[in-house]
């Protein structure tokens, strides 16, 4: 399991476990930005074929 851990500007600290599928949004709720290829990133691992979303952007979609 890999985390992620965001520190905001007003000192908000936001930890997120991939792999964690508790209290995920379906993804009918999940915006466009959260596709894998949209702006993927250059070093991820993942493929579109076994994970059609950004674990990472739909935790971050949570905060929002």
């Amino acid at each position: 399991m890999t985390v992620y851990e965001f520190t905001l500007a007003d000192g908000q600290v936001h930890r997120f476990a991939i792999g964690e599928e508790e209290g995920r949004p379906s993804t009918s709720e999940l915006p466009s930005w959260t596709v894998l290829g949209f702006h993927q990133c250059r070093n991820c691992p993942l493929q579109a074929s076994q994970s059609p979303r950004c674990p990472p952007a739909v935790d971050v979609f949570r905060i929002t």
